[in-house]
């Protein structure tokens, strides 16, 4: 039976993939700043959320239809116990683990919980670490992966909050050899609109692009 803690590391994973966003970012989102119904995260400063260089932008969720379900439950569980709009999403556990309490108190720590929380997710899947910020990596080479134009790479760009897209291709271009004959080899076929992956595939997935990525 999954666990309150495993759940919310679930969710935790799922949204830093979805989104993009960085460890530090979701350790300090508040509940206000999450639209669900419109895949919509707030990424404002001014709202309580920690960003790099204090920018502040709107962002969106990959539309990965088991992911969002998994973000939704947890959301759920919140929203019907009615916390506050400044309340922390990424909500903390009582000292067993059972209970989750509600505070809007983000101290500067708990992104390291959510470290520690991936990490167990890992052990539990039997795959090895994979830090919060290949989840935002995964994001960027998972959406890549579906661009057509420059118009696609630039929103996918804005999206995780780079200056411009200089920045995204130089850290996201390199290609594996098979990934190149791929895409050349099927240049004009055509792609499916969705991909489907759960938590664990998630993991696997960046399991495997480890050594293409910083």
């Amino acid at each position: 039976m999954e666990t309150l803690h495993e759940a919310r590391a679930q969710a935790g994973a799922a949204l830093l993939f979805l989104s993009g966003m960085r460890a530090d970012t979701l350790a300090s989102l508040p509940m206000q700043c999450i639209d669900l119904p419109n895949r919509r995260i707030y990424q404002i400063p001014s709202m309580g959320v920690r960003t790099k260089n204090n920018k502040a932008a709107i962002t969106y969720l990959l539309n990965v239809p088991e992911l969002l379900d998994v973000v939704r439950a947890w959301d759920n569980r919140l929203r019907q116990r009615s916390f506050a709009p400044n309340a922390l999403w990424y909500a903390p556990l009582n000292h067993d683990g059972m209970e989750i309490y509600e505070t809007s108190r983000a101290i500067q720590a708990r992104h390291g919980i959510i470290r520690d929380d991936i990490e167990m997710l890992c052990k539990k899947l039997g795959m090895s670490y994979a830090s919060p910020h290949k989840f935002r990596h995964g994001h960027i080479v998972y959406a890549r992966s579906f661009a057509s134009n420059m118009e696609e790479v630039k929103a996918i760009s804005q999206n995780v909050m780079h200056a411009n897209t200089i920045i995204t291709d130089q850290i996201y271009s390199a290609l594996a050899t098979d990934k190149v004959q791929h895409v050349i080899t099927n240049l004009g076929a055509s792609t499916p609109q969705n991909k489907q992956l759960d938590t664990a595939e998630i993991l696997l997935l960046l399991e495997k692009l480890k050594d293409q990525l910083r």
